[in-house]
């Protein structure tokens, strides 16, 4: 009896020890995720990335639906 409340408790700890874990690592990532672009043309609006993340996607969008246009459109920072 006293080894399953052990393997229990021990269970339990380590369930929240990767709920904190993870926490970390989703906090991290959005900070670092606080930009994403409006396109000029249409209504497109990336998801949130990082600044390097939300040009190139601006720019690939661009190429896929605006080819020819100058990238344009508004930055959003959060």
């Amino acid at each position: 009896m006293t080894g399953q409340i052990m393997d229990g408790g021990l269970l339990c700890l380590l369930f929240v020890g990767a709920v904190i874990v993870l926490f970390i690592h989703l906090s991290r990532e959005r900070r670092d995720r606080q930009y994403r672009r409006h396109c000029g043309e249409c209504r497109y609006i990336s998801g949130w990335l990082t600044e390097s993340g939300a040009d190139e996607d601006a720019e690939a969008h661009y190429r896929a639906k605006h080819h020819g246009v100058e990238v344009g459109g508004v930055v959003e920072v959060r």
